[in-house]
């Protein structure tokens, strides 16, 4: 019994009650009751039952026949018919919907199961069908292949859209239309109409396919290769009822086979002519196939005898394997193997290489071996002569007395001959290989020309760099210059592959030509330098002259008399450059003595070290020095221009290093200049600064060259020092690179004599007045400044850094009236130190002491309230009055 969802459409409401009441006893399940048609469209849509139980005659607008046709065609719902009316008109209604069953009141109940049941079996039944035939004409559209239906009269009942796009016939045209207007083929070679291959199925009622070489032509007459089969397509009880034909376009498939058949072509032409023999060796040692190189060699040979390799290939003929046989070898193996063999042919030994590889099936498994026999007799006769040649060259170019090598076009090392290694210090195996830009091309040279350019130039267009010279370097760093002579290297196509370059060392010339025009510049400016001088000091002379007649009839309270003693001392500035002008002319005033240059180095760095605290200072001095004959005053000023030099280059820090040792014009090779023979003591001054480039060393002696900004130098201090050291018959020379720092090295001539150590001078202790807290890291600053400021009157209290005095501050600041700030301290500045101690007081009275000028750190701490500056060293008269005026509240700068 069913259990089927049923909607009841009746409008008399209690036939609808009594029909609802028999579906019940049978089983069904009356999900909804409507009394017009509107409203059992609504309850259609809604509940969407098994099947519609429909009275065709209904009040209303629309009658059951209208709203059945409607859940038909929007629903797929099946509707049974319930009527009193079996008139002809309503008949002929009813069937136009199509309804499943037609019930006639009054009915049985058994009578209405039995329609109910129908209708749904065959509603259910239509739907599978309707699936089934849609599933079937999806696969027929989406399959690859084209496809073709007939019926046994031959007329087309069905094209997929493969078969439209092949024949250029739609489906709705093709259909009823004879197969043979639609799918016309021909024979490919006669041009003939083909066999009609559904008349053969038709006939016989088997599978049957297309001859080859047949072309389908389509409607607008192109031509294409296809492939095909015919099946019959039969009912459920065997009945041929018509043809299916399946074919497909296999002009890509020609064009494959047409392309391989002419690859094999290829391949088996170039075989036969290379000459190169090939054999084909079967795990038995038969030979199986041989090319037409093998055949002029082994006429004899016939393949279909099955011949023994080892047998036929040797004459006189052997009984066994070859020894080493690489056929053998790879035939065990599977790898590919080579070897040299001897035979002779025409009564005359012959070389050849063999070579055996492995042919495999789709396994992989070893089914024979390719053997190619290669006659390298006249090969290997060049190869020895050549081998020959080429020892006779190499012994030539080995012995020869000049750099000879050879790079590709990139630079890079073929060939090294032993002069050369033994020139730039590598072995063959360190350079070849190499480029020479890095190994002995540097990247730039001292003129700053751009050698890795150049490389690359010469690779291009060698006939450019026939002749050229430029700066080399040795394994071990050291720079020489080497003419070169460059010639390329081309192959048979005109293309560079080597470029052959032979070279000479002209050092020696070029040190030379330097000499000169260096000594020839700096006599021609000396000259000059000494002139400006001489005529500049006439004129300060008479300046200074009248202005101490002046002062000497000047009353001390005259308010001229300080613009005299300020004009004085602005002589007396001029005169100090006019010095540095004769130092470099070398016309300035010396008193030569024996000096100890270590004592004048550790005095003059110790007083350096104490301005600059930022610069870390290293002596490395000799205990043995030599002693140096020299004007003392003289040295000193040109240790104090390297000294600022230095610190100029370094404004962040840094590490300075002074090195003295002894050594003799031997080891002063590859200078500027020919050391005169003799000792010499050497101060090497060494900075980790800025550095410079080979430009600015050009010029780096030159009077009144400077790099600094306008107004910060003069451009004497170097060129006074060269002029000093030349005066003493010693040298000066610089070595630095860009962002590596500099090395100025001093050599003077030394002396036979031995000389005391110096001893040390004290110094001299000022007065002041006040109390303060005294801060500086310094403890001879501690020590002199306590002494000062008790002669003054003041309570002192010290402390050693800036840590220190901020826990002395915090202890004792109500009695504390002004504090004296060292500027520059290790651990905490000065700066620092001043921010920590004004938390601590806002008002406190801090007199900045140091010994850089007002500029820089210090006009940073004055802006931030700071009371005051004062430069050391100072006068007791100068602290004096700068700590009245502070405590005064009148802000004051002492230099």
């Amino acid at each position: 019994m069913s259990n089927s969802r049923i909607l009841i459409v009746e409008d008399e409401g209690i036939i609808a009650k009594d029909i609802q009441n028999t579906l019940n006893r049978s089983g069904y399940s009356v999900v909804g009751i409507a009394s017009s048609g509107e409203e059992a469209i609504k309850k259609a849509m809604e509940i969407h039952p098994d099947l519609v139980l429909m009275d065709i005659v209904l009040k209303g607008a629309m009658d059951g026949v209208e709203a059945a046709e409607h859940i038909r065609d929007h629903f797929d719902i099946p509707v049974v018919y319930l009527t009193a009316y079996s008139d002809d008109t309503t008949l002929q209604r009813a069937k136009i919907t199509e309804p499943f069953g037609y019930i006639l009141k009054p009915f049985q109940e058994k009578e209405l199961y039995t329609t109910i049941e129908m209708a749904i079996y065959k509603h259910t039944t239509q739907r599978k069908l309707k699936e089934s035939e849609q599933w079937l004409a999806t696969t027929l559209k989406s399959i690859g292949d084209a496809v073709i239906a007939t019926n046994v009269n031959k007329l087309i009942t069905f094209m997929n859209p493969v078969a439209e796009a092949l024949t250029g016939w739609k489906q709705e045209e093709a259909i009823g239309k004879p197969l043979k207007d639609v799918f016309k083929v021909i024979n490919e070679k006669t041009g003939k109409q083909a066999d009609d291959p559904v008349a053969k199925v038709l006939s016989e009622g088997v599978i049957v396919g297309l001859a080859n070489h047949t072309l389908l032509i389509a409607r607008d007459g192109t031509k294409r290769p296809v492939d095909d089969s015919g099946a019959p397509i039969r009912d459920d009880k065997g009945k041929i009822i018509g043809v299916v034909l399946v074919f497909r376009d296999i002009t890509e498939r020609k064009i494959a086979v047409e392309q391989l058949r002419a690859s094999e072509e290829r391949h088996r032409s170039v075989v036969d002519n290379i000459n190169v023999g090939i054999a084909l060796i079967s795990r038995n040692m038969e030979i199986l196939a041989l090319n037409n190189q093998m055949k002029k060699w082994y006429p004899d040979i016939d393949i279909s005898q099955k011949s023994i390799c080892y047998k036929s290939f040797n004459k006189p003929s052997i009984n066994d394997a070859c020894l080493n046989c690489p056929v053998c070898i790879t035939l065990n193996d599977g790898e590919v193997h080579e070897s040299v063999l001897d035979r002779i042919a025409d009564n005359k030994v012959r070389n050849y290489r063999v070579i055996s590889s492995p042919l495999k099936d789709k396994k992989g498994k070893i089914i024979a071996a390719i053997e190619m026999i290669e006659d390298i007799t006249d090969q290997k006769k060049a190869q020895e002569a050549l081998q020959r040649s080429e020892l006779k060259y190499r012994e030539l170019v080995q012995n020869a007395n000049s750099i000879i090598l050879r790079m590709d076009s990139q630079g890079n090392v073929t060939f090294f001959n032993e002069f050369a290694q033994q020139f730039f210090g590598y072995t063959e195996d360190e350079i070849l290989g190499k480029n020479v830009v890095g190994s002995i091309v540097p990247k730039t040279d001292s003129e700053l020309r751009n050698l890795a350019a150049m490389i690359r130039d010469i690779g291009l267009n060698p006939e450019e760099y026939a002749n050229n010279e430029n700066e080399n370097m040795r394994k071990d760093g050291g720079r020489i210059w080497v003419a070169w002579t460059n010639k390329a290297i081309y192959d048979k196509d005109g293309n560079i592959v080597e470029i052959l370059c032979v070279g000479n060392d002209v050092t020696e010339r070029k040190l030379l030509e330097r000499q000169l025009l260096q000594a020839l510049k700096m006599e021609s400016i000396g000259t000059l330098a000494g002139g400006v001088a001489h005529d500049f000091n006439n004129l300060l002379m008479g300046i200074l002259g009248n202005a101490s007649l002046m002062l000497m009839n000047t009353d001390p309270a005259d308010p001229n008399r300080n613009r005299l003693k300020s004009i004085e001392k602005q002589v007396e500035n001029g005169s100090k450059l006019t010095s540095q002008l004769l130092g470099y002319a070398r016309k300035g005033k010396y008193e030569l003595k024996h000096i100890n240059l270590n004592q004048l180095v550790k005095d003059t760095s110790e007083l350096f070290s104490r301005t600059r605290k930022d610069i870390s200072i290293y002596l490395e001095l000799s205990p043995d020095l030599f002693v140096a004959e020299a004007d003392k005053g003289q040295i000193e000023q040109v240790l104090w221009n390297l000294y600022v030099n230095a610190a100029d280059a370094m404004p962040g820090g840094g590490d300075f290093i002074l090195k003295t040792f002894n050594t003799d014009h031997k080891n002063m090779k590859g200078r500027l200049y020919v050391p005169k023979p003799g000792r010499y003591v050497v101060l090497a001054v060494t900075d980790t600064g800025v550095g410079m480039d080979k430009k600015i060393q050009q010029r780096i002696f030159d009077p009144f060259f400077t790099t600094k900004d306008m107004g910060r130098g003069t451009g004497l201090g170097l060129a006074s020092a060269y002029g000093i050291i030349k005066g003493h018959d010693g040298y000066i020379d610089v070595e630095s690179r860009k962002g590596e720092g500099a090395t100025f090295s001093i050599y003077l001539p030394a002396s036979e004599k031995k000389i005391a150590k110096a001893a040390k001078i004290t110094e001299k202790l000022l007065k002041g007045t006040e109390t303060v807290l005294l801060v500086d890291d310094e403890e001879i600053i501690l020590d002199v400044g306590r002494d000062l400021l008790k002669a003054m009157g003041c309570r002192v209290i010290t402390a050693r850094d800036g840590r220190e005095a901020v826990e002395m501050y915090q202890k004792n600041q109500d009695d504390i009236d002004i504090v004296i700030l060292d500027m520059i301290m290790p651990n905490i500045s000065g700066g620092d130190t001043y921010d920590r101690l004004k938390e601590i007081k806002p008002h406190i009275k801090v007199l900045l002491s140091s010994g850089y000028s007002i500029d820089g750190q210090a006009t940073d701490i004055l802006n931030r309230g700071c009371n005051g500056f004062i430069q050391k060293p100072f006068t007791i008269n100068k602290l004096s009055a700068a700590i009245r005026q502070i405590l005064d509240k009148k802000l004051i700068f002492r230099h």
